[in-house]
Formats: structure tokens, sequence, C-alpha cells
């Protein structure tokens, strides 16, 4: 049977994390949270809304070094991409976006910080028009957002991913965030 641990995955130079709904906060707009008995997933609902909302993920960060060993040789896992699972239901939405920050938390004497990460959309979601998309009703989507530079975060570091659906000038679009996957590698 094949060893799927963190550390095996590790040692083959890959892993991924997938987070369903539950470690979110809203920004603006109203958000749902809720269980679907037919699918039996969560699923985070922005309902009808002309308007930009936005919620924020907080996504749990590999750290630069391991246990017992020497940060200069082990560095963990950098982050390569952030795809994003939803559908889109009812209507076309004007656009739907994910920003990933780097999170710096506050220490004496310093303040917090969070800086955005540059990246590009996948070809099926490079421009707004695809990824607020809604011909198949609802329609599934799996946004990938990868980063131009793939790098490690320190140990005191945390990755927030800032999503926001722009809905469409009728209201008529509805927004279901169904899963977050982090890529990681072990570098270099």
């Amino acid at each position: 049977m094949p060893d799927w641990s963190k550390e095996a995955l590790v040692n083959r130079g890959w892993s991924q994390t997938v987070l369903p709904p539950g470690n979110w906060s809203g920004i603006s707009g109203v958000w749902t949270e809720s269980y679907d008995d037919v699918a039996n997933l969560f699923r985070l609902r922005r309902g009808l809304d002309a308007a930009v909302t936005e919620f924020v993920i907080c996504a749990p960060m590999e750290g630069r070094s391991r246990l017992g060993s020497d940060a200069a040789t082990s560095k963990g896992l950098r982050l390569v991409s952030v795809e994003l699972n939803y559908e889109v239901r009812t209507a076309d939405l004007q656009n739907v976006t994910v920003l990933p920050l780097r999170y710096t938390p506050p220490a004496n004497g310093v303040v917090a910080a969070s800086t955005a990460i540059v990246g590009a959309y996948d070809a099926a979601h490079d421009l707004a028009a695809e990824r607020g998309l809604d011909t198949a009703n609802p329609e599934l989507h799996t946004l990938l957002f990868t980063l131009t530079t793939a790098d490690y975060f320190d140990a005191d570091e945390a990755l927030l991913v800032r999503v926001a659906v722009d809905g469409d000038a009728g209201a008529a679009g509805i927004f279901d965030w169904r899963s977050l996957v982090l890529h990681w590698d072990a570098g270099a």
C-alpha cells in the first residue's frame, strides 16, 4: 500500500492541501455556509447580489523547517499554485478573482502586514467572463492561479486567499465555493 503521509509526499517532491469551506471570514456581502445533503459536501454560498462581495480564507502553511532538522538545509515545501473550486448558478457573473496574500503577524514593535503574491490564471480562466461563466447551469469551475515565483513561507507567516465575486447587473447569479486546493513542491 502506498505511503500517503506528508513526509512521503515531501520526499517525492510534491504535496497538496485540500480545504473545504470552514476557515473563512466575510469581508463584504452576505455569505451562508451550509451542508449539501445530496452531494455530502459543505458549501459557502453568495446569494443574489449585483455588487462585488468578498471573503477571505485562512490557509494552513507548511513551515520552513521540520522539527529536529537544520533550517538551512530543510526548507519544507514551497507554494506553487492555488486552486479555487466553485460553481456559478442561475446566471453569469461579471468576474471571480483570487488574491493570495502572504500574512506576517504582529510582533513587539512591528505591525502586522500582508503582501499580494503575484501570479496568473490558467488559460480557461484568464478572462473575467470565463471566471464568471454559467453555461451548464450550474457551471463547475476549477480555477488555477499559479504563482509567478514559487516560494517558501517562514514559520511565522501565513497564507490568506482573498476571493472576490462580482455579481451580474440583474443580480441573478449565485456563487458556491466548494474547496481551495494548495499545490506545493519541495523546491531546490
